[in-house]
């Protein structure tokens, strides 16, 4: 993939570069948002990887001048411990997840693994009405798809229950997923359980069917 750092710490930077290079990535790391910026104007990505905390323009600010200047573009935030709900802030405002640190090179790497499969999904052509289209994409986030593949199975848990099987780092984030799950008609809520709605039923199981389209004819590299 074309991948895009943003990151203050050069260190960080040129570390996270040579992995990934590696792994056969084209890397292009910029040392501010500013910076970023240029190089959107110059450069094609499929994946930006930021820091939130930088002098001057902030991983969420970042996030909202690409949003505002409509590109469309899969944006990982990185951030510490402390800064759980920039993180969360930074999703609403168009990032596509989160990693905090410190984290393992292994995590890094199965993100990009999940990236690198909703990007194939994408190059599919199909064709569908596009309101659906969108609540496609929507679902395609791991850990929503994940939400929706478990009631399907489940039929109906509560939030502990979700939250226990998914088996993710905080339920701030998770109550962030399951809300805009709910304002889209995905799941809905009754007193204090969930379960997938008619639209969700479909999503499923589409997304399902496109997922083994995709495994049955890869991507040439």
């Amino acid at each position: 993939m074309r991948i895009l750092i943003v990151d203050d710490d050069k260190i960080f930077l040129d570390k996270i570069k040579k992995i990934l290079t590696l792994d056969q990535h084209s890397i292009v790391t910029s040392i501010s948002g500013e910076n970023a910026l240029l190089e959107l104007e110059k450069n094609e990505f499929d994946l930006i990887l930021t820091d939130l905390k930088m002098p001057g323009l902030s991983g969420v600010d970042l996030i909202k001048k690409i949003r505002e200047k409509g590109i469309d573009i899969i944006i990982i935030v990185i951030t510490g411990y402390g800064s759980i709900e920039s993180a969360v802030e930074s999703m609403k405002s168009g990032a596509y997840d989160y990693i905090l640190k410190p984290f393992e090179i292994t995590t890094l790497k199965n993100k990009l693994k999940e990236v690198e499969t909703e990007l194939k999904l994408k190059q599919k052509p199909v064709l569908i009405n596009p309101v659906f289209n969108e609540l496609i994409k929507l679902v395609l986030h791991p850990v929503r798809k994940e939400i929706i593949t478990i009631l399907k199975t489940e039929i109906k848990l509560n939030f502990d229950e979700i939250y226990k099987k998914l088996k993710i780092d905080n339920s701030i984030n998770l109550n962030s997923h399951i809300n805009r799950l709910i304002r889209e008609n995905v799941i809905k809520k009754d007193q204090e359980s969930y379960s997938l709605s008619p639209t969700g039923i479909m999503l499923v199981d589409f997304v399902s069917q496109l997922e083994n389209l995709s495994h049955s004819y890869p991507s040439s590299q």
